[in-house]
């Protein structure tokens, strides 16, 4: 049998049930397998739970439910350190992610800008072959340039050199041939300066 003292508290007990009620149903209904203590709603109910119950314990003088309230409100403070907690790491770990990300992305534009880098010295120094390729090969085309002109200057020269001497050489020729002419023609004449005098002789025994 129900003792006297125990009909505040019991009468409490099933009130609160009942004002419960709508919220317990949602929470088997539509959060079924989830951790409602935790729960925003549910959170609330117990905390007006908890003063409900200090203020009728403290109105009947009931221990029992001036102790229930005690612990609900330190299991309610438990829960609301572990969720500040949870938060905090929350908060932590998505800072930490975000360093993370920052980091890789520093990362990678540091990436990108050395091969851009790289990109740039190749393409420079491949400009620069380029230029003392093209420098190369104009020297040596001025070189061949220049040795072509020497060699044509040469040979011109030469050629000069091999008229003068043909000049000297015909004039040579010439001037033996007149030498000849002439002795020729200084022979001719004793020929007949001797042909005169013996026609003068035999002309002289006739």
């Amino acid at each position: 049998m129900m003792k006297i003292d125990q009909l505040p508290r019991t009468a409490l007990h099933q009130g609160i049930k009942l004002t419960r009620l709508p919220l317990t149903t949602f929470e088997a209904v539509a959060r079924r397998g989830q951790d409602n203590e935790t729960w925003g709603p549910a959170v609330l109910f117990e905390r007006a739970e908890v003063a409900v119950k200090e203020r009728v314990g403290s109105l009947v003088r009931d221990d029992r439910l001036r102790t229930e309230a005690i612990l609900q409100r330190a299991k309610l403070q438990r829960l609301a350190e572990a969720a500040a907690k949870e938060q905090a790491a929350a908060a932590a770990a998505r800072q930490a992610d975000e360093e993370l990300h920052r980091r890789e992305e520093a990362v990678e534009t540091r990436r990108q800008r050395a091969e851009e880098d790289a990109d740039r010295r190749k393409a420079e120094l491949e400009r620069r072959k380029a230029e003392a390729r093209a420098d190369v090969e104009e020297r040596v085309d001025a070189r061949e340039e220049a040795v072509e002109k020497i060699t044509q200057t040469q040979e011109r020269a030469v050629d000069k050199q091999e008229t003068a001497a043909e000049r000297r050489r015909l004039a040579a020729e010439a001037a033996v041939l007149g030498e000849k002419e002439r002795a020729a023609a200084a022979k001719g004449e004793v020929v007949a300066l001797d042909e005169a005098v013996k026609r003068t002789k035999q002309a002289r025994r006739a």
